[in-house]
């Protein structure tokens, strides 16, 4: 592999990565945002985005500037299909 390519990779994997999906994986339910900063072997919950009992289906995550995450998902009242949401957070998490 050239140096510049497994220099890239290197620092990509220091860096944390984000993953939204449910709380609970059986429900549809909960949406919640988990960073890992040990490249995937534990995740930890950054932000609820929708409530306990709130339906929620599927999301996608994007960096919009240095400072600021995208994420668009599905929600609802009744369903996870109602509706698509789109909310931005910072990128500063606890």
């Amino acid at each position: 592999m050239p140096k510049t390519a497994a220099h890239t990779y290197d620092q990509f994997l220091r860096r944390p990565l984000l993953y939204s999906g449910p709380e609970d994986p059986s429900a549809r339910q909960h949406l919640t945002l988990r960073r890992s900063t040990d490249r995937g072997l534990h995740w930890r919950p950054t932000a609820h985005l929708t409530a306990p009992d709130t339906p929620a289906a599927y999301s996608d995550l994007t960096k919009i500037s240095r400072t600021r995450l995208g994420i668009l998902f599905a929600t609802g009242t009744t369903t996870p299909y109602d509706h698509i949401t789109w909310h931005t957070l910072p990128l500063t998490f606890p």
